[in-house]
C-alpha cells in the first residue's frame, strides 16, 4: 500500500516536472533503424544485414561493441520511386490510426506539425514519414507499443501500404527482413519489433 502511493506520487510529480511526457521522443541512435524500403532492396537487405550481424559479433566485447559498421546504400531508395506524399498520407489516415502531430527530437526538442503530420500512432509508437518535394523521401518506424488497438491499426496501415506500394521492411537492429504483404509476417514482425 505505501509502494503503490509513493509510486503513484513520483508518477503525478514526474508528469508536473516534464511537459513532454505524453509526446513521442525521437533519438538520434534510433533514426531509420527499423524502416519500409523499396521491395527491389530485398537480396540487398538480406545480405547487408547478414554482413551487420557478423561484424556486430566479431566486435562484441562483453560490454557492448569495440566497433561500429555503417549501413550501406540501399539499390534503390524510397525518393527513387516518386511516391506522391498525399497518397501515402491517405494510405494510414484511411486506417483511422491517429497522427502524430508532435515530437520532441533529441537535443532539438518539442516540434510541432499539423500538416502534414510527422507520420501515426501514438506517444509511445510512431511511423514516421518524410516528404521531399510532394514525394515520399523515408518511412520508418520507433518505440513500442502494448496497445492492441494501436497495434491491429498499425498492421493495416503497414499491410495496406506495402502492398499498394510493394514495399518490404528491414529492422537493421536485427539484421532481418519481412515482407508486410504477406498476413504470417506482418504477424511476426508486429510481434517482434512493435
Amino acid at each position: 500500500m505505501l509502494l503503490s502511493r509513493l509510486v503513484k506520487f513520483l508518477n503525478e510529480r514526474k508528469s508536473k516536472s516534464y511537459p513532454y511526457s505524453d509526446i513521442l521522443h525521437l533519438w538520434e541512435d534510433d533514426y531509420a533503424m527499423i524502416e519500409l524500403v523499396p521491395s527491389e532492396n530485398l537480396e540487398f537487405t538480406i545480405q547487408e544485414g547478414q554482413r551487420i550481424n557478423e561484424f556486430g559479433e566479431k566486435h562484441r566485447d562483453g560490454l557492448g561493441f569495440s566497433d561500429i559498421t555503417e549501413i550501406a546504400e540501399l539499390k534503390v531508395k524510397v525518393l527513387d520511386r516518386k511516391l506522391d506524399f498525399s497518397k501515402v498520407l491517405g494510405i494510414f489516415q484511411s486506417t483511422e490510426l491517429p497522427p502524430i502531430t508532435a515530437v520532441v527530437y533529441q537535443n532539438a526538442g518539442l516540434k510541432k506539425s499539423e500538416d502534414p503530420p510527422f507520420g501515426f500512432g501514438s506517444q509511445k509508437f510512431g511511423i514516421l514519414l518524410e516528404e521531399n518535394d510532394g514525394h515520399l523521401n523515408r518511412i520508418w518506424l520507433t518505440g513500442s507499443t502494448k496497445n492492441e488497438e494501436i497495434k491491429n491499426l498499425m498492421k493495416l496501415g503497414l499491410h495496406k501500404f506495402c502492398k499498394y506500394f510493394d514495399f518490404i521492411a528491414v529492422n537493421w537492429y536485427q539484421g532481418t527482413v519481412f515482407d508486410l504483404r504477406e498476413e504470417n509476417q506482418l504477424q511476426e514482425f508486429v510481434n517482434n519489433v512493435c
